[in-house]
């Protein structure tokens, strides 16, 4: 049998480069606080939004102390935005106003134009902010939303994407867990309780060509 030749012992052997995920690792367990947008820039034929968020993770158990932080540094395409708000719809069809409009309180966002410029994008970028401020104040009531696989596989690190490690924010998860259920407890207590929040938190009616 013919074997291949003997590196030189001046050479290496050269290493196999590892195979780029297919998708980014998803983010661990844990909940969406803070999101928007600082700026676009056009890159790649494409308008690129830069999204600032914070995430924090869930310890493996309660009585665990929280683990660090993620300060994300994002680049979201308007068509990521598209794809990830069709299917929070589809996920939570309840909260999207299907069928009865009147339970919706997933934010709308801009729908698709037929031309994008830079004036559809400045206008895109305000509307896009909304957005993440309003489907992160959900988090008072309805943070199984901004805890779920959909919205921790959106904020994952892509190429071009950065994250950094900061304390945890423990006020503001003891907060919520503090709201949460003080909620429930006046849910228990008050049967209009639960609906006076859920219209506190609902979404205006739409205007045209929104999402």
């Amino acid at each position: 049998m013919v074997q291949g030749a003997t590196p030189l012992p001046e050479q290496s052997e050269p290493v196999p480069e590892e195979p780029r995920p297919s998708s980014p690792k998803v983010l661990p367990e844990g909940i969406l606080l803070t999101a928007e947008i600082k700026s676009y820039h056009y890159e790649a034929e494409e308008y690129w939004f830069r999204v600032h968020a914070i995430f924090q993770p869930y310890g493996d158990s309660p009585s665990q102390s929280l683990p660090l932080a993620k300060e994300l540094v994002l680049f979201r395409s308007y068509n990521d935005f598209y794809d990830f708000q069709v299917e929070l719809l589809d996920t939570f069809p309840y909260e999207a106003g299907r069928p009865d409009t009147s339970t919706r309180i997933l934010p709308y966002m801009p729908g698709p134009v037929d031309v994008v410029d830079n004036e559809i994008t400045m206008t895109r970028r305000e509307e896009l902010d909304e957005y993440l401020h309003k489907l992160c104040a959900l988090k008072s009531y309805a943070r199984y939303i901004l805890e779920h696989h959909l919205v921790r596989a959106f904020c994952s690190l892509k190429p071009g994407d950065g994250e950094v490690n900061v304390e945890p924010r423990r006020g503001e998860i003891e907060a919520l867990r503090k709201s949460s259920y003080e909620g429930e407890r006046q849910s228990y207590t008050d049967p209009n309780a639960a609906a006076d929040q859920m219209s506190r938190l609902r979404v205006s009616p739409h205007p045209e060509n929104r999402l």
